[in-house]
């Protein structure tokens, strides 16, 4: 308690401290007595800092005085600041100039919240830094985190339907050379003294660009279909076909697949196909289309035919030297139309 020169006069606190969060509203009590006068003192709060001593005014809006019990007086301080960290003292006012008049009062502090953080969903997340995700590039996924304490240690994990596969350290995660089979959902965990978190998962889209060329028989006179696949993700929009040519490339009609009716020696060559997407356009490997052409049979067997009726044509005359002209004139000429009776009959 705090007493005056007459023993009837005393201020006494609650507490002698009181800590508090900026923003915040606080009451300090004052219990106090004082002799049986006319006119009744009147309470003032006032506030000391580094040995200077204001009166508090009723006309700040932050500050309130009011008793709601008799010889007790509170002092009520709204949205505080830092600035208000100081000693509040109790006095009293009176024509005779009588009032309480000590060093003792309570001491405010007014701190900002300090506390120890989580590694959250808002301070934790992960960032794709690289935009090209196109098969056969480079990926890195970047671990982020504002956590507090700091983190110590980051862990990488992809989502499969039966366990998680755990992957390297550190705040980064990169991949070379990506195929479709690291396409996935990824999310990383970071430790601090506090714990360990998870990040949300992050969706790892890998755009394949391959393509294959294949068709059927190529045989001079037959059909024949070159096919365009592909497993490109975005799908293809459009394939075009070319024909390679040593000056330029023929353009040929688009669409998966092309058509070639009653194919002849003409048609054969390298051929490619170019696909379309989102991405862009990627063209397949050339693949030879080698027509086959029945007529280099019937060369052959024509060649082979007239060596065999030359042979025994020579053969004829050396064994029959004494026989008359017109028998040799008749043998030909019987030989002969064989000949061609034979050779219509191949090409028929």
């Amino acid at each position: 308690g705090v007493y005056g020169k007459d023993s009837c006069w005393s201020v006494t606190y609650v507490t002698q401290s009181i800590c508090a969060l900026i923003g915040s509203s606080v009451d300090i009590h004052g219990y106090y007595t004082f002799p049986d006068q006319q006119p009744t003192p009147q309470p003032a709060w006032y506030a000391r800092l580094h040995l200077q001593v204001k009166e508090l005014s009723h006309a700040d809006d932050r500050v309130e005085v009011f008793s709601h019990r008799a010889n007790v007086n509170t002092l009520r301080l709204k949205h505080l600041t830092e600035s208000d960290s100081a000693e509040y003292l109790l006095r009293f006012k009176a024509p005779y100039m009588i009032q309480t008049d000590s060093s003792a009062g309570v001491s405010l502090s007014v701190t900002a919240l300090k506390t120890l953080m989580r590694v959250s969903h808002t301070g934790l997340k992960v960032n794709v830094d690289s935009p090209a995700r196109v098969e056969g590039d480079s990926v890195t996924l970047t671990c982020s985190s504002e956590a507090n304490p700091p983190v110590l240690i980051y862990s990488w994990f992809k989502q499969r339907a039966a366990a998680d596969t755990l992957l390297p350290t550190g705040q980064n995660y990169s991949i070379s050379n990506i195929s479709s089979q690291h396409s996935g959902l990824y999310y990383c965990t970071a430790h601090n003294q506090l714990g360990q978190h998870n990040s949300t998962t992050t969706l790892l889209d890998v755009l394949c660009r391959s393509l294959m060329v294949s068709s059927g028989e190529r045989v001079e006179g037959d059909s024949v279909t070159l096919t365009c696949s592909s497993e490109a993700n975005p799908p293809v929009l459009t394939y075009s076909w070319f024909k390679q040519r040593a000056a330029a490339d023929t353009l040929l009609p688009t669409g998966q697949n092309y058509s070639i009716s009653s194919i002849s020696s003409q048609h054969s060559g390298l051929y490619y196909c170019t696909a379309h997407n989102q991405l862009g356009q990627h063209n397949s490997t050339t693949t030879l289309l080698d027509v086959l052409c029945r007529c280099r049979e019937l060369s052959v067997m024509l060649v082979m035919l007239l060596l065999w009726f030359s042979t025994r044509r020579g053969s004829a005359a050396v064994s029959r030297r004494s026989e008359e002209t017109s028998t040799n004139v008749s043998l030909n000429e019987g030989l002969n139309r064989s000949l061609q009776l034979f050779l219509m009959g191949l090409m028929s």
